[in-house]
């Protein structure tokens, strides 16, 4: 048989007042809960949980003060908190927590180990290595208070002369003058931080690191002054370079080798802009160097072209008169260099119209002005209009509807091949033609193009599928 309620009750009553807590409210019904009770030690209010009460947790303010009074009971120990190194804990472990070797350091011994990390004693050692003693750097000569604990675990150097040491604002202002700066503002307080400062060279206002200068790390503006100057070289040297590969300069030296230069060739007499890196390597002219002639009006005449604008460039339209038939149209220099003539004369007629002609058509509109475009035309056999492209002209094209067309008399045999008897005259392939099957005898109007196709007559193809 279970306990009771009651007994349950005053089983969990009896083990709060064991673990020496004493309720103040009803059972608040769970173990995870927070249950109010009063220390019977130190008489505390706290709120314990019940599960963890069973696993031995006791009252906390007891708790903390046990520590304390084990800390101040053993004020010689060395306590090593979880925050502590690895190697600090290694060492502090060789070291017995109350043994007098460690806090009752003897002077001599204390002495010693203090010059041996680098520092003369400036006073009487204090007795513990948790105190502060004021020792003398032997390498820079400053002053600073060192703790022994310190010097001991951390074999903590001199704050002046390490690497990442702090900086005496007078010393950092000393630094930053002799490396030719004037600070602006007093010095931030770390090696790392921009310092704004004057350039006392260039007269620019910067902002160097401390860190950086005591490098030797100067003005970045005067730096890139040099490297320029070393790099640029005088007018007369430049001028001399660029007429030895036969430019004669137009504008003065622009000041580096790689900026573009304005210049004429003494050759071909043309314009350019060549680099002075490049002379200097000795590249010149390059239309002289592919052997072109003097100017581009005299290339597009000899090619037969006769210019009616200003030369535009290049690689874009220059609209000409060809000097054979006439015809104004728009080459490319580029184009024209490469071997390229008027389309006009190419093997074709002196005009479009005339190309409309020769295949048959009559336009009965002007030049759309492109071959790709509609040209509204008049065949000249069997008189249709239409709208036929000129490429497409060009390319064997002709009229639609005569290509479409069929003699009457094949068209008639094409029929009678296919089981029908022409009841009237042929109208033209996609419209309907009175027939008789010679099957059946009956009357439709079939289409000669649907024929072609394969089509027969609907009343014989109504009997089959009946069948």
């Amino acid at each position: 048989m279970g306990e009771t309620r009651a007994e349950f009750l005053q089983r969990v009553v009896k083990e709060m007042r064991t673990a020496e807590f004493e309720p103040l409210e009803p059972y608040p019904g769970s173990t995870v809960k927070p249950w109010r009770a009063r220390c019977l030690k130190c008489g505390v209010e706290s709120a314990p949980r019940l599960i963890k009460v069973r696993s031995g947790r006791a009252c906390t303010t007891c708790e903390t003060s046990r520590k304390d009074a084990e800390r101040a009971a053993h004020t010689h120990t060395f306590y090593v908190g979880s925050g502590r190194s690895e190697t600090v804990e290694r060492w502090v472990e060789t070291i017995p927590l109350m043994s007098d070797e460690w806090h009752g350091v003897p002077k001599e011994r204390a002495e010693e180990e203090m010059r041996a990390a680098g520092f003369e004693p400036l006073e009487p050692y204090p007795q513990s290595v948790d105190l502060h003693w004021l020792c003398r750097c032997t390498v820079c000569g400053r002053p600073s208070p060192k703790r022994l604990v310190q010097i001991r675990t951390s074999a903590a150097g001199c704050k002046y002369c390490a690497p990442n040491a702090r900086v005496e604002p007078s010393d950092a202002d000393a630094d930053i003058r002799a490396a030719g700066f004037e600070p602006l503002e007093p010095y931030p307080g770390n090696a790392r931080s921009p310092w704004r400062c004057l350039c006392t060279t260039c007269g620019t206002q910067t902002t160097p690191r401390l860190e950086f200068v005591r490098r030797g790390t100067g003005c970045p503006i005067c730096a890139t002054a040099r490297r320029t100057a070393k790099s640029r070289l005088p007018s007369e040297e430049a001028i001399a370079s660029a007429r030895a590969v036969g430019f004669e300069p137009l504008e003065p030296y622009p000041g580096s080798n790689k900026l573009p230069w304005r210049c004429r060739c003494m050759t071909c007499h043309r314009e350019s802009t060549p680099r002075l890196t490049s002379m200097r390597k000795g590249s010149g002219c390059r239309s002289c160097a592919y052997g072109q002639p003097t100017a581009p009006e005299a290339e597009m005449r000899a090619a037969g072209f006769e210019p009616l604008d200003d030369f535009p460039g290049v690689k874009k339209p220059w609209r000409c008169r060809c000097t054979a038939c006439g015809n104004e149209s728009t080459p490319e220099l580029g184009s024209v260099r490469r071997g390229s003539r008027c389309r006009f004369c190419a093997g074709r007629p002196a005009a479009p119209e005339e190309e409309m002609r020769t295949a048959g058509l009559d336009p009965l509109e002007p030049y759309p002005g492109t071959t790709h475009g509609p040209w509204r035309s008049r065949c000249m056999r069997c008189g249709e209009e239409s709208t036929p492209a000129l490429h497409s002209v060009r390319r064997g094209t002709g009229c639609r509807f005569c290509a479409r067309r069929m003699d009457a008399d094949e068209a008639v045999a094409k029929m009678r091949a296919a089981s029908f008897e022409p009841l009237e005259s042929y109208p033209g392939s996609k419209k309907p033609w009175r027939c008789r099957c010679t099957k059946c005898g009956k009357e439709s109007s079939p289409h000669l193009s649907s024929v072609s196709k394969g089509s027969r007559c609907r009343f014989c193809a109504r009997k089959r599928s009946a069948r």
